[in-house]
């Protein structure tokens, strides 16, 4: 629809009381805030973790053919740009090409105001000191999936889930302290730290105080984990959100490709020392460096297409 035609529209819908909510009408007269191509769309819902009481929002796609009884679900949690909407659409050829409905949350940043609200899940408060678990950050994805699943009417079950950047951080962090009990598969991306699997270094550089066992972290090693790393994302100068943390991440690597490599080697390390199996692999992106778009189409192209063919038994070309 012309933006002119939908300005009148919305005018008069706004007259006739159509527009009330989050549903597609209200949706459509935002001028496509949620819809930019077919499949695409987005809703808000009450959210209690982060700093304000305001809903957050979530963009998501459905691909041609989606069937909402399968219920392939894979949710991608952004970087530190705080833009959903941009990481649905580096997805949508994904989510077309694999048959998912792909989920993005917004962490936006008033309600998740720095590193500590998102990279860390709000785990610690300013001082340092513990924050109790019904205050983190890490809630509300749930409470996204359950949002988008009750919109399109997806068949709830285990998703997979895809963390860029400070959104890998994010992720990895969840993984840890929730046990992640829905996550099937997850793609840590590009993260400019990490918090390593040692329960004697004080969190978030390791473990310590963090409530994570030694039984936690068996679970933790045990999840189905692909870090991936781009070949040239290797500027020791970038943005790394280490606020507060600096010496931790300057201990794990000059770069996110020597540190992502770094953390790969300390899982099998605390896996060893634990004396339990671990499935993690790495994949790494070729002459690709710190890009969204890049990354997608990697995980496209070569992690999820592995996932799709272990699924039926076949074996994926490399």
């Amino acid at each position: 629809m012309h933006p002119r035609l939908l300005k009148k529209w919305a005018a008069v819908a706004t007259g006739l009381g159509l527009l009330a909510g989050g549903g597609f009408l209200a949706q459509l007269a935002r001028g496509g805030e949620w819809f930019t191509r077919k499949g695409d769309g987005g809703l808000t819902f009450p959210e209690p973790s982060g700093a304000t009481s305001a809903p957050m929002a979530v963009y998501y796609h459905r691909p041609d053919g989606w069937r909402a009884e399968d219920g392939k679900v894979l949710v991608l949690i952004h970087g530190a740009d705080r833009d959903a909407r941009a990481m649905r659409d580096a997805w949508r050829q994904a989510s077309e090409a694999h048959g998912l409905l792909v989920i993005a949350p917004e962490f936006n940043d008033r309600k998740y105001p720095d590193t500590r609200w998102f990279n860390l899940g709000n785990t610690i408060d300013r001082a340092g000191r513990p924050v109790p678990q019904d205050r983190w950050s890490f809630g509300a994805v749930e409470r996204a999936v359950a949002a988008v699943r009750a919109e399109t009417g997806a068949a709830g079950g285990p998703y997979m889930i895809y963390g860029f950047s400070a959104g890998s951080q994010f992720t990895m962090r969840l993984l840890y302290l929730t046990g992640a009990r829905n996550v099937s598969r997850a793609i840590l991306s590009s993260a400019g730290w990490y918090t390593i699997p040692d329960l004697a270094k004080p969190w978030p550089c390791g473990l310590a105080g963090a409530d994570v066992t030694p039984d936690k972290l068996r679970s933790f090693l045990k999840l189905n984990v692909t870090l991936q790393l781009g070949e040239l994302d290797s500027k020791a100068s970038d943005y790394f959100g280490a606020e507060g943390f600096e010496d931790c991440a300057a201990a794990q690597g000059a770069h996110r490709l020597a540190r992502g490599l770094n953390f790969l080697e300390a899982a099998r390390k605390a896996a060893g020392d634990l004396q339990v199996a671990t499935p993690w692999t790495v994949a790494v992106a070729p002459k690709t460096g710190h890009s969204v778009e890049g990354m997608a189409a990697h995980a496209s192209s070569v992690i999820l297409r592995r996932a799709d063919a272990a699924s039926t038994g076949r074996v994926a070309a490399h």
